[in-house]
Parts: structure tokens; C-alpha cells; sequence
């Protein structure tokens, strides 16, 4: 039986036009392949749609590496609301003494 979804359509989806669509494909990359998801998350964070940009955030949230800290706090500098306190909080987890 071939699975239905591989990290490649999922990654595509994440470029589909419709913001509800990018957030499914992120949450579901994150979900079924944390290890192939990286690259992808980190430019979902500066997606025009929020909730996707929250998905990504929760990914680098749920999965801490510190070799991601330089793009956390770079999309912080930028962000502001919910969004910021949401990259502050997944920055914290990594405890760099940046923030």
C-alpha cells in the first residue's frame, strides 16, 4: 500500500494559495515528518497568514534545536502581538540569552 501523503506534497502544499490549506499541509508536516519539516517551517514564518505562522511557530515550539535560534529571533524582531509572544516563549525553550 502506498501512503497517501510524503513530505514532498505535504512541503508543496505549503505553498498553496489558500492560507487554510498551507496551515493543514504545516501541521501535518510537522505532525508525520518533524525531521523533514525545518526548512519548510522556517519559511512559513513569514507567511502573509497568521495561523500558518502559528503552525510553524508550534513546530519550532514542539521540535527546539538551537541551530534555529538566529531565524526565531529574526522573525520576532519583526512580529509583534501573539505572534511575538509566541516566538519569544519557543526562543525561551531554546534558553538563549538574546531574548
Amino acid at each position: 500500500m502506498v501512503p497517501l501523503w510524503n513530505p514532498e506534497k505535504l512541503i508543496s502544499l505549503c505553498s498553496h494559495e489558500d492560507g487554510a490549506v498551507r496551515g493543514w499541509a504545516a501541521h501535518r508536516l510537522a505532525f508525520l515528518f518533524p525531521e523533514k519539516a525545518a526548512a519548510t517551517m522556517l519559511r512559513l514564518l513569514a507567511d502573509p497568514d497568521e495561523l500558518v505562522v502559528v503552525e510553524a511557530i508550534r513546530y519550532f515550539s514542539d521540535h527546539p534545536k538551537k541551530e534555529f535560534v538566529d531565524e526565531l529571533l529574526a522573525a520576532l524582531k519583526k512580529s509583534s502581538g501573539r505572534i511575538a509572544g509566541r516566538l519569544a516563549n519557543a526562543v525561551a525553550l531554546l534558553g538563549d540569552a538574546r531574548l
